[in-house]
């Protein structure tokens, strides 16, 4: 599937200059404008060689950026579905039916059909409109409940409502993400996800390349990217030596951990914390969020959800390690109520997708979200 999406976007595109080529990917595959500082940065590794056409549109396709845009995390159903709308020039009826057959398991109904024939006719790019809605309806996360996709389809809609999570973050002029790269996209996780508010300075510090598996996939790395929203300026390092990061004390704004706080030890957590605080600014803001353990450890009693965690926590520990340190709780907010997996102690991953949305029960939740503040 990623091979004929190469080929057709190389295919579309050639004989036009490489500028107007990169300019056209972000319109595309992101659906917005480039901005100047990662136009200019591919238009360079164009010009020198380092990367060929093919090697740029991977980049885009394997961003989080990409992924979050058109919901396509849910790999061996999506690829079947890709690879069979591209077998030629199929009409709006015969696909319509074709995704409800194979992601409803049932014949479409004379109503959808109609709907849907008007739309691929308008315009056959309605295709991924019509498999993701699909994907995200009711009927479907009824089906998958206890399907074998239903691990992978519960971590697309935890993601989406992720997103959601970031866009309502606080806006701040100096902002620390701390483990927030994303491998190929030089915008970082935050923005990737959404992030709207304009700042002076994002600083992203994460591992060195190969220090992770998240890393491990990264092709290039980035020190000063130019965004639409302000200046991303990257470090490669541990995140315990924030102390090292040459800031003033009292001057950051918001420092954020989207699902990191779980891949460093407890008691260098603790360390980390009294770091934060020692460099916010009074009245600025700690926000993060993580998995659950009281929920992870009815799905994965045996080791933690992941190979690079070093622990999961419990709602009550956090709570306890935030008042210690100093910080407010502001909020707390859950996502994947998991109250039913609870009561049966039984991981119901299907429940979730019904149960997705964020809420205000995060001790039962499979995700659990913190705003904290510094008063003083």
């Amino acid at each position: 599937m990623r091979k004929s999406i190469i080929d057709r976007l190389i295919g579309r595109h050639e004989g036009r200059p490489d500028e107007e080529f990169i300019h056209s990917l972000y319109k595309e595959l992101l659906g917005r404008e480039g901005d100047p500082q990662g136009i200019t940065h591919y238009l360079d590794r164009l010009r020198q060689g380092k990367i060929s056409r093919g090697d740029l549109i991977t980049n885009f396709l394997e961003s989080e950026e990409f992924r979050f845009k058109c919901s396509s995390k849910i790999p061996p159903l999506w690829r079947g579905l890709r690879r069979a709308f591209n077998l030629g020039n199929i009409s709006a009826g015969v696909t319509a039916r074709f995704a409800y057959r194979l992601i409803l398991n049932r014949p479409i109904d004379t109503v959808a059909l109609r709907l849907w024939r008007k739309r691929l006719r308008e315009n056959r790019s309605n295709r991924v409109w019509l498999i993701n809605s699909l994907f995200m309806s009711t009927e479907y996360a009824n089906l998958v409940t206890d399907h074998p996709l239903s691990d992978q389809m519960m971590l697309n809609y935890l993601h989406k409502e992720r997103c959601k999570l970031v866009r309502s973050l606080p806006q701040g002029d100096l902002i620390v993400d701390l483990g927030g790269s994303s491998p190929n996209n030089p915008r970082g996780a935050l923005l990737a996800m959404g992030y709207p508010h304009k700042f002076r300075t994002l600083l992203i510090v994460d591992l060195p390349v190969n220090e992770s598996l998240k890393m491990r996939m990264a092709k290039e790395t980035y020190h000063v990217v130019q965004t639409e929203l302000g200046e991303v300026r990257y470090v490669y390092q541990d995140m315990r030596d924030i102390g090292n990061l040459g800031i003033q004390g009292g001057s950051v704004d918001l420092f954020w951990m989207g699902q990191s706080v779980e891949h460093i030890e407890e008691s260098d957590f603790d360390k980390v914390l009294q770091l934060i605080y020692k460099y916010l600014k009074p009245g600025g803001y700690f926000c993060f969020d993580t998995p659950n353990r009281l929920i992870t450890f009815i799905q994965s009693p045996n080791r933690y959800i992941h190979p690079d965690h070093k622990i999961e926590y419990f709602f009550e520990n956090l709570v306890k390690k935030l008042k210690k340190a100093g910080f407010e709780i502001i909020q707390t907010l859950g996502i994947g109520l998991a109250d039913e997996s609870i009561r049966q102690n039984r991981f119901l991953p299907g429940y979730m997708i019904e149960n997705i949305g964020i809420n205000q029960d995060p001790e039962h939740s499979y995700i659990f979200y913190f705003k904290t503040k510094k008063n003083r």
